[in-house]
């Protein structure tokens, strides 16, 4: 499929809900324009919620709530609640959640074992279980979403797990994932971008204005951490998968980041892409609740109100 085929609303401001079985506020919905609308369930319980939704022409993306799955494949259950959604009009469809944190994502005991090198007990199962959910997507004409991840680095990072999901899809599932591929894959991305994004002093790109003087309607801004060119300017040729002596393993912590390094992993080792990418959770992050936020020293720090003129430019 092509990028113009997906159907959604071409609108790119969303929101997730609060959480299963609470109440959705659908003049707040309208009220903040969104276009789509990131929804955790427990069950079928917002199918005529996403209906609406789509009369709003607002997307509905849906991930229903499993505790602690491990890499356990889609029961019969949870097919069943998949097609109220699909018969609601649904056609954005999350499955895994964040599998490289062990807790809470996995079973007490499995905890220990929980790695992107234990290609047997977790990359494996994984994929397989993935591979059941994403046929049966497209086989009822939804689209499914790759693994979302916690957006962490490291040696056991969040790059080292994009890769190795992927390549067990290359090297062992290449022609079952290269047909998903064509009929509707996209990928949900946690993108918390900590102070990872900047407005810059009029004209000069590489230098972050102030914060006091930022301003979401005016140009300037820059939320493409790490190729955004103030951090170029001090560490020339960083990207996603590091490349640099200071990242040797990879810098997937900026709103676009992760969805630049999985459709170029697409493109060399699938000769496709790209694909949609939806951030279905994340923003900035740590909220500055009472105190203002300064995760990485080298931007500057965020308050309340230039975390609201960041959400805004965003």
């Amino acid at each position: 499929m092509q990028l113009s085929q997906y159907q959604w609303s071409g609108n790119p401001r969303g929101m997730h809900n609060e959480g299963a079985y609470k109440p959705i506020n659908h003049d707040r919905l309208t009220s903040l324009h969104l276009g789509w609308y990131k929804l955790v369930t427990g069950g079928e319980e917002f199918a005529n919620d996403c209906a609406w939704m789509l009369t709003q022409n607002i997307t509905p993306v849906v991930r229903i709530y499993r505790s602690s799955p491990g890499a356990n494949p889609p029961d019969d259950s949870i097919r069943n609640q998949w097609g109220h959604y699909l018969g609601a009009g649904v056609k954005w469809f999350e499955f895994f959640n964040e599998p490289n944190f062990a807790d809470p994502e996995w079973p007490e005991s499995m905890k220990s074992r929980i790695d992107y090198r234990n290609f047997d007990e977790v990359i494996k199962p994984l994929c397989e279980s993935w591979l059941m959910f994403a046929e049966f997507m497209l086989n009822q004409g939804g689209y499914p979403g790759f693994f979302s991840l916690g957006e962490t680095s490291g040696v056991s990072g969040a790059i080292q797990w994009m890769d190795a999901l992927l390549g067990y899809m290359r090297d062992h599932q290449r022609e079952r994932f290269a047909k998903i591929i064509d009929n509707g894959l996209w990928w949900a991305t946690h993108p918390y971008a900590l102070n990872h994004w900047y407005q810059e002093q009029p004209g000069q790109p590489s230098v972050p204005r102030d914060p006091a003087n930022y301003n979401a309607l005016e140009e300037g801004w820059h939320f493409e951490y790490p190729y955004d060119p103030y951090t170029q300017s001090f560490d020339p040729g960083r990207t996603a998968f590091g490349n640099t002596g200071s990242t040797p393993y990879g810098d997937p912590n900026g709103i676009t980041a992760m969805g630049v390094a999985f459709n170029q992993r697409l493109q060399e080792w699938f000769g496709a892409g790209p694909l949609p990418v939806f951030g279905t959770e994340g923003g900035i992050y740590p909220l500055p609740t009472h105190d203002a936020q300064r995760p990485d020293s080298r931007f500057p720090a965020y308050d309340r109100a230039v975390h609201a003129e960041g959400t805004v430019a965003m």
